[in-house]
């Protein structure tokens, strides 16, 4: 193999693995829903999906503009009728008995567990950030 290849590959791979967290048990998925700053109830209003570059393929990368219909808890201060962004990155391939955050349905209502993150919200719970129990791990 080729030098600049093989950099080229590890590169490819630790940035793969950035972005892939091993599958959890449902007890941290409840952890997680449990300790993210936000408990909110949305309606998706835009979903923007991006595809990584026609040559890598790797990942999708979603952008969700939703409206907060309900507030269970906020430590940003959003109230019912706010307007925020969700963005967040699924692989394009997920690895085996990994929870993909699913991409959501325009128009759709979902509970959302989410963390700030700047100017915009990002899944708190992987899978589990837009359902009301986390699946099991069955």
């Amino acid at each position: 193999m080729r030098p600049a290849f093989q950099i080229l590959t590890i590169l490819s791979i630790l940035c793969l693995n950035t972005n892939v967290q091993a599958a959890s048990p449902q007890g941290d998925f409840n952890k997680l829903r449990t300790e993210a700053s936000e408990a909110v109830i949305i309606e998706v209003t835009l979903v923007v999906i991006v595809q990584d570059s026609p040559v890598n393929k790797t990942s999708q990368y979603i952008t969700i503009h939703a409206k907060v219909l309900g507030v269970e808890r906020s430590k940003s201060g959003l109230k019912v009728g706010d307007t925020i962004t969700i963005n967040y990155s699924i692989p394009t391939n997920p690895l085996p008995g990994y929870s993909s955050i699913p991409i959501l349905d325009n128009r759709s209502v979902y509970p959302a567990f989410l963390n700030r993150q700047e100017k915009v919200f990002a899944p708190a719970a992987n899978g589990s950030s837009f359902t009301m129990t986390p699946k099991s791990g069955k």
